[in-house]
């Protein structure tokens, strides 16, 4: 490696250091003010609050990164601008692409980092976050929690328009005690109930006890049949119904694709399924913007470095910054929304202004 490259390579990593120390430190003060009233009339442990805020910095790192890399790319070549710096390298006859090879390899290896966070690290953090917040609101999580060997109050979509409602799961011994499941027609009206004691999942089939299966007229319930003992066919396995639903940040990328292909095959709730493909693919397209952000970071901040002062860079920069996220989350909100495909939807910022900033990139020496 050249003398230059760690030269550039050192001073973006410091500029970027203290850019997202600064932007960390914004979200953390606006996310303070904005919970200190529950903090004040809930009065939580001071350890529930500070859980909250260490499990909720990962994600706010996360969220800033992107920006931060444009920040940090313009003030880094605004500082070699002003020192002259970017002259004296080049008068050795080296060129702009070659001067900032290193910030754009950086700025795909931060793409992949910001990948792998969101996969490994993210989705368990989140749903800490997600769990304190009720806390800190003095309010107790409505979603089942599992514990090593069991899970209570459950509700489950399955196959076939069937919702599932479940009392107590013991995994140990493949039990469910209290059963209803309550089957929908093709145009999602209620037609049928059945209510059981116990169910226990033995050798691959159901076996129902203490039954009753209700039909419904349009105005009441009318029994159809009672049992003592009955093999009924599911669609679903034990292990379908010991997985927890979550949102979608708190799953990664290849179990948010799984529930989705369950999902689809269910037949139902078609809203959620659109809005979860769309989650799917942000997954991949958010990392993509640090990259976006170098690509088009370079050349804008070569263009802008001519005006005097840096106050002119920064409000540029930032009406850029805030351009894409607001282009990105619109697009997010048509794709909920149905009115986008989901891969328009969260990949059309990631496209539009990568192929702007790669075009502008590669025409840096016109």
């Amino acid at each position: 490696m050249k003398v230059f490259d760690k030269y550039v390579i050192r001073e973006f990593l410091r500029t970027l250091g203290v850019t997202v120390l600064i932007f960390l430190s914004v979200y953390l003060i606006a996310d303070m003010f904005e919970r200190m009233d529950d903090i004040i009339e809930n009065q939580p442990f001071a350890t529930i609050v500070l859980n909250y805020y260490i499990y909720k910095i990962p994600s706010m790192i996360f969220n800033v990164f992107p920006f931060a890399m444009l920040f940090a790319v313009l003030l880094t070549i605004r500082n070699f601008i002003i020192h002259n710096e970017l002259i004296a390298i080049r008068s050795n006859a080296i060129t702009l692409y070659r001067i900032f090879k290193p910030i754009v390899i950086l700025g795909i290896l931060a793409s992949f980092l910001t990948l792998g966070v969101n996969e490994l690290i993210l989705p368990f953090t989140n749903q800490k976050v997600h769990d304190l917040g009720y806390v800190l609101k003095g309010k107790k999580n409505p979603a089942y929690k599992p514990s090593k060997n069991s899970i209570q109050q459950l509700w489950y979509r399955g196959a076939g328009n069937r919702f599932y409602n479940m009392d107590l799961l013991i995994r140990s011994a493949k039990e469910i005690d209290k059963m209803t499941i309550f089957t929908l027609d093709k145009n999602y009206q209620l037609k049928e109930r059945l209510d059981a004691e116990k169910v226990l999942y033995q050798n691959g089939k159901w076996v129902f006890f203490d039954g009753v299966i209700r039909i419904f007229t349009g105005e009441n319930w009318v029994t159809r049949d009672r049992f003592v003992m009955r093999v009924l066919p599911l669609k679903e396995t034990f292990s379908d119904f010991m997985r927890v639903e979550k949102k979608s940040e708190e799953m990664p990328f290849l179990e948010l694709k799984a529930y989705l292909e369950r999902l689809k095959r269910s037949g139902i709730a078609p809203d959620q399924y659109r809005t979860y493909v769309v989650d799917l693919y942000s997954k991949l397209s958010i990392p993509a913007a640090c990259a976006v952000m170098v690509l088009l970071g370079i050349p804008f901040a070569l263009k802008t470095g001519r005006y005097k002062g840096t106050a002119v860079g920064v409000a540029l920069s930032i009406a850029l910054g805030f351009s894409y996220w607001i282009i990105y989350y619109v697009g997010i909100s048509l794709g909920h929304g149905g009115s986008l495909p989901p891969v328009i939807a969260s990949f059309a910022p990631a496209v539009i202004f990568g192929a702007i900033g790669t075009y502008s990139f590669i025409h840096l020496e016109d």
